[in-house]
């Protein structure tokens, strides 16, 4: 009996459902869901609130042909966040692409809201988005980046960070990225970070950036904009270019940053500092060589 477009349908769809299956697990915090390839990754984005543990390095060169040239679908965005946990184990994802210029919250997850990301490195990713873009995610909600990289290239129109593009009340510890960050041609916009692109109200800690960034308003090696974050033992070693540069922030609105330095080259065509470009009632201590902060409060 010759098989019928239905039947053909159905064992497509349900041979992809099954190589889709992750290796083990139930999605518990004691027995979270194991990937181990490209497929399962992708399929994270239908299980936004599980935990998770990556058991290999994954190869993602193939996302480049995904998606008629747009790659990797992100996992979660503004309105199904990724809520879970994700242990990368150590282990690498390589080669990741996602060229999303028409879309915002761009990155390997979209949206992280409540979340866990740790020990995770991405190696050689190409990211490419609107608003809030990141290497590892286009927005950082109430929840924590632990232990982890990224390297590559990262850029979009605004709010553009190395790891993260926009923090909101989360956390980053121990991380870093080398990432090359910049703005895609058009109009001027704002916040580009060498590791993130604004931090509201959040805090960095032990982390550093040494990619270049350049283009934009507020420019800087490892934040482009701070309001009312703190930053705690880190550094920057990118250069740096835009309107306001600096160092380490571009641009710092009751800021704290203690216990960190930038060493990169900074330039601007308004104001530019070795540590931060402008500076408005933000607290800055025990900083070798500040060099000029303007204003001072």
């Amino acid at each position: 009996m010759k098989p019928t477009i239905l039947s053909i349908f159905m064992l497509i769809f349900f041979t992809e459902f099954a190589i889709a299956q992750f290796v083990a697990g139930s999605g518990t915090e004691t027995d979270p869901y194991q990937i181990e390839t490209l497929q399962q990754l992708q399929y994270v984005r239908h299980h936004l609130d599980k935990h998770f543990l990556q058991t290999a390095n994954i190869d993602a060169s193939e996302t480049k042909n995904w998606n008629n040239g747009k790659g990797f679908d992100p996992l979660g965005n503004e309105t199904d966040r990724f809520s879970g946990v994700y242990d990368g184990n150590n282990h690498s994802i390589s080669g990741l692409h996602i060229l999303r210029e028409e879309e915002s919250h761009v990155g390997l997850f979209g949206y992280l809201d409540l979340a866990m990301i740790k020990n995770l490195n991405l190696i050689d990713a190409e990211i490419e988005g609107n608003y809030y873009v990141g290497g590892l995610a286009g927005t950082l909600g109430r929840g924590e980046i632990v232990q982890s990289s990224m390297s590559g290239k990262v850029s979009g129109f605004g709010t553009v960070g190395g790891l993260i593009g926009y923090v909101h009340n989360g956390d980053i510890k121990a991380s870093n990225s080398s990432a090359q960050v910049g703005r895609l041609p058009g109009t001027r916009t704002a916040h580009f970070g060498g590791l993130v692109g604004f931090l509201n109200q959040g805090n960095i800690v032990n982390s550093h950036a040494s990619g270049n960034v350049s283009s934009g308003f507020s420019v800087g090696g490892l934040v482009g904009r701070n309001d009312y974050g703190v930053i705690v033992d880190c550094y920057a070693s990118g250069d740096v270019s835009g309107q306001v540069s600096g160092g380490l922030i571009g641009y710092n609105v009751r800021g704290v940053v203690v216990d960190s330095h930038a060493t990169g080259q900074v330039s601007g065509s308004s104001s530019t500092g070795t540590i931060v470009g402008f500076n408005i009632k933000g607290t800055i201590n025990k900083i070798s060589n500040p060099g000029n902060i303007y204003p001072v409060d």
